[in-house]
């Protein structure tokens, strides 16, 4: 926008001064108030307003004001009506000056409480074909008119006050289009997390599913193969003659062993899908059973610390099974690759807050590389689902550490 300002209007001091002011703010309300102090000043008023209009019903939506006493305003108790002489400045398209309100015919008077005027003076606020309202300025009985001096530099002022408002409105505008365009980048990123954190969920639950089929396959199919070797020979034994009852004896022995080994292998695949004992008695026998278990068949020496968590009756289900699988995943990490020789898990609660920890003295490792696992994955994203947090601290030759927080409160 071009706005033509003559060198002798803005050779006011008073005028280039709030020029400057507004050409500082970003604020519309802020340059709302410095408007109506410089059209006070420069134009030795008694009173100012600016009024910004309704587009569609063309009544006053917005009136700020000088110079009307607080008292006043709560007598008045409204907007004005923007209609008459008010609403003549801005169908004039240009500057209305009147002498003495009072022989205006447009006038329609003041509401009661409200002081005198004489004078007036009000000018359309109007950058390119907009129109941001109408700047009014008027004087006291007594005091003398405006003269074609006062109109000039109030309509510059205007002018300033215009570009002033499209700077601020162009700011906000650009603050809320940067807003908008974070929040759609921020909720985009959350979809591609959730996208890809479920991706590596799935392919975890594929991993076990696979994990699963080969025990089945490997431990427990062999067993039963076994058991059907030996059941064929006590089958023969059987059918001997004369009946060899010492071996058949023998067998069935060897068969009952098979079929024992492989009841216990199922039952420890069922534990690690789901412990029966996690539901009947709870995290701490849960807990007991798991490192018992992980201590005697793979020779880790595990030391469990279960302090206030032996003496609470039940934790919530969710806050049991998320501690369970946590320190059964990390159990694991250590038997897979720690080559440690010793684990402490440690799980301590309070009236607020579970905090879980796991150390090892294993060769340790880089979190930074490993952050991707999907055992880690799997952790980070049960304790998150539950409002808690994991934290790992490892490093080479340092052991691992593995840090559980869960809230209890809203869980009981």
């Amino acid at each position: 926008m071009t706005t033509e300002i003559s060198a002798g209007t803005t050779g006011s001091p008073d005028l280039l001064s709030a020029a400057l002011a507004l050409s500082r703010e970003r604020d519309e309300d802020a340059i709302l108030t410095s408007i109506l102090d410089a059209a006070m000043t420069i134009t030795n008023a008694s009173f100012a307003a600016l009024a910004g209009y309704e587009a569609q019903t063309g009544e006053i939506s917005r009136f700020s004001h000088r110079g009307v006493p607080e008292v006043a305003l709560d007598r008045i108790g409204h907007l004005p009506a923007g209609h008459g002489l008010l609403a003549a400045v801005g169908c004039g398209r240009g500057p209305l000056r009147v002498e003495d309100l009072a022989v205006d015919p447009r006038f329609g008077g003041l509401p009661a409480g409200h002081s005198p005027m004489r004078a007036f003076l009000g000018v359309p606020v109007r950058s390119g074909g907009r129109t941001h309202g109408n700047l009014y300025v008027a004087r006291s009985p007594g005091a003398a008119a405006f003269e074609d001096a006062d109109e000039q530099t109030l309509v510059t002022l205007a002018a300033f006050a215009a570009c002033a408002i499209d700077g601020a409105r162009l700011v906000v505008a650009e603050r809320e289009r940067g807003a908008a365009l974070a929040a759609s980048a921020a909720s985009q990123a959350r979809e591609r997390q959730r996208t890809e954190a479920l991706g590596l969920v799935i392919a975890a639950q594929e991993d076990e599913r696979a994990r699963v089929a080969r025990d089945l396959h490997d431990e427990v199919g062999q067993a039963l193969t076994g058991v059907l070797l030996g059941l064929h020979l006590v089958d023969t034994a059987v059918r001997a003659r004369p009946v060899d009852a010492d071996r058949a004896a023998e067998r069935t022995a060897e068969v009952r062993q098979l079929v024992a080994d492989a009841l216990g292998q199922v039952r420890r695949l069922a534990a690690d899908l789901r412990p029966t004992v996690l539901d009947d008695l709870g995290l701490a026998a849960a807990l007991q059973r798991l490192v018992s278990d992980v201590g005697g068949r793979l020779g880790v020496g595990v030391d469990l610390e279960l302090g206030s968590v032996e003496r609470r009756h039940r934790l919530p289900g969710p806050v049991e099974t998320v501690v369970y699988r946590v320190v059964q995943e990390s159990l694991t990490n250590v038997v897979r690759h720690a080559h440690a020789a010793h684990v402490t898990v440690h799980v301590v609660t309070s009236d607020t807050q579970l905090l879980a920890t796991i150390s090892d003295d294993g060769v340790g490792f880089d979190p930074a590389v490993a952050r991707g696992s999907l055992g880690l994955l799997g952790m980070s994203e049960r304790a998150g689902l539950a409002g808690g947090s994991l934290n790992l601290r490892s490093g080479a030759g340092e052991g691992t550490s593995v840090y559980l927080h869960l809230p209890l409160q809203g869980q009981l």
